[in-house]
């Protein structure tokens, strides 16, 4: 039986899918002709949404909870048709990271004033037969479903979890720390993710140190072997997509 990878319920096909480890990409990812310089007074203005479509407010520069993060929203200006969404989502991991420095969630009213100063550069680029209401829509539905922060992935968070949590379902199984540890890696990365999820052995690798990829690729064959993990769908370099896993729970 074929399990689907999960998705997100988006407003368009082409909104980017959160858990998707190919689209964790960051400020620092983005073109550097995409990285400008906003020294004009008009660039640097917001429109602040009253509740009236034809009166908006505007101001010179966003909010002081956004300060860190105004350079990375400024490079996720489009430059061309097309890549309206994949920008919106990296916009929302910036605003994860300021909900974090903040240590609170953003009122709706915050998101709308990063979406109009966003909105107010890209607009050129967009669709005819969408108002800004609903791109607005789009980007709070993006905004909802995104759940790490720019610098973060879901590895990262799911190892940072395993090494806090219980060991995971079927633990006994295994015999060293190792590989309970990549264990509790998989399965932290199935809560997250609500079902399937995708893990790169590279990525994994990267997060537990010392360990090559070729060795995280025989341990997670292992792990399917032992009934712990189900391949979901195999990826590989010439699908240029990582394999998508689900973690077994006990009946």
């Amino acid at each position: 039986m074929n399990y689907p990878a999960p998705q997100i319920e988006v407003v368009a096909n082409d909104i980017p899918n959160p858990f998707d480890e190919n689209n964790e990409c960051g400020p620092s990812q983005a073109p550097k002709s995409s990285c400008k310089s906003f020294n004009n007074s008009d660039d640097t203005q917001i429109h602040r949404y009253t509740g009236n479509a034809d009166t908006k407010d505007t101001q010179d520069v966003l909010p002081v909870c956004f300060s860190s993060i105004k350079d990375g929203i400024d490079c996720w200006i489009p430059e061309k048709g097309g890549v309206n969404n994949q920008h919106m989502f990296n916009i929302c991991r910036l605003l994860k990271t300021a909900e974090r420095e903040n240590s609170r969630s953003l009122e709706l009213s915050e998101i709308r004033q990063v979406f109009n100063y966003w909105a107010d550069k890209a607009k050129r680029f967009f669709k005819e037969n969408k108002t800004n209401e609903d791109y607005f829509a789009e980007f709070v539905t993006i905004f909802d479903a995104t759940k790490f922060a720019h610098d973060e992935s879901p590895v990262t968070v799911a190892y940072k979890l395993a090494r806090e949590s219980p060991p995971p379902p079927g633990y006994e199984k295994l015999e060293t720390d190792d590989f309970v540890l990549l264990a509790g890696v998989c399965y932290q990365l199935h809560l997250i993710s609500g079902g399937p999820f995708y893990l790169s052995c590279r990525k994994a690798a990267e997060v537990l140190k010392g360990v090559g990829f070729n060795r995280i690729s025989v341990r997670l064959r292992y792990l399917v072997r032992l009934g712990l993990l189900r391949i979901v769908e195999k990826g590989g370099p010439k699908s240029y997509k990582a394999s998508t896993y689900e973690y077994i729970l006990p009946q």
